[in-house]
């Protein structure tokens, strides 16, 4: 419970230092992720609020929650300022 901020860092090392192989059809993508949120927990719910993440050129921004455990209950309002999905897909 609290607020959660991952400082900027290279998805692309990490994955490589854990033996994750990624393919994608621009080498130059998953270079810098960063993140920024609030959450929030009890034993019936679980909620994301003032997300921020960044992953290269792309911000992703809002909030989600799991209403109720119980029922899978869920709610989300995410926002993507702009993305080229195409550079993160492997190539074909």
């Amino acid at each position: 419970v609290g607020p959660l901020s991952v400082k900027t860092f290279n998805p692309r090392e990490l994955m490589k230092l854990l033996d994750i192989k990624v393919e994608t059809a621009d080498p130059e993508t998953l270079k810098a992720l960063a993140l920024r949120l609030k959450f929030d927990a009890t034993t019936k719910a679980a909620r994301i609020t003032d997300l921020n993440m960044k992953l290269d050129q792309s911000t992703f921004t809002g909030s989600a929650a799991v209403t109720s455990f119980d029922s899978q209950a869920a709610e989300f309002a995410l926002k993507l300022d702009t993305i080229d999905a195409d550079r993160y897909l492997p190539t074909p």
